[in-house]
């Protein structure tokens, strides 16, 4: 039986079939979605992994593929995408490739910011707090553009 929607099944959340049992130990492989990648040998992650590969020589970005074995970011990446697809809801590089282009240009625009400061010292200050603070603006931008599309497609009722 499957979960009401909103209610993610614990064991996909986690790198286990929701129809797996524990093992017997009861020490059962409880990694976090944003760092671990779900195990070698989980099918979902996998696949994942040859998505977020096949997006990255898509996109032509040599650093992220020459790197993605030590990356956490790409381990995160294909974590996300391996929960999406144990949960029924798979996101192939196709799919991913326009959102993929679209965080290209904010990095773009990010680096451009930075380099409108003269002095290194001022850079690197502008490059950590842009970091750290940008993230909640851009979420949030996200947020406010979906609310917006939203409205103008499916109007307020």
């Amino acid at each position: 039986m499957r979960e009401p929607v909103g209610r993610a099944p614990a064991a996909a959340l986690q790198g286990q079939h929701p129809d797996e049992a524990e093992p017997a130990d009861g020490k059962g492989d409880r990694g976090d979605v944003r760092a671990g990648d779900g195990g070698d040998g989980d099918e979902a992650t996998a696949t994942a992994r040859t998505e977020v590969d096949q997006l990255l020589r898509m996109l032509d970005w040599s650093t992220a593929r020459q790197s993605a074995e030590l990356s956490p970011v790409h381990r995160s990446l294909v974590a996300a995408v391996a929960t999406l697809t144990r949960l029924g809801h798979p996101w192939d590089a196709a799919l991913m490739a326009p959102y993929a282009q679209l965080m290209h240009q904010v990095a773009v625009r990010d680096l451009d910011f930075v380099e409108t400061f003269p002095s290194e010292s001022e850079k690197a200050e502008t490059a950590v707090a842009a970091t750290i603070l940008s993230q909640p603006v851009l979420k949030e931008l996200h947020r406010l553009a979906q609310e917006e599309e939203s409205v103008r497609r499916y109007g307020l009722e």
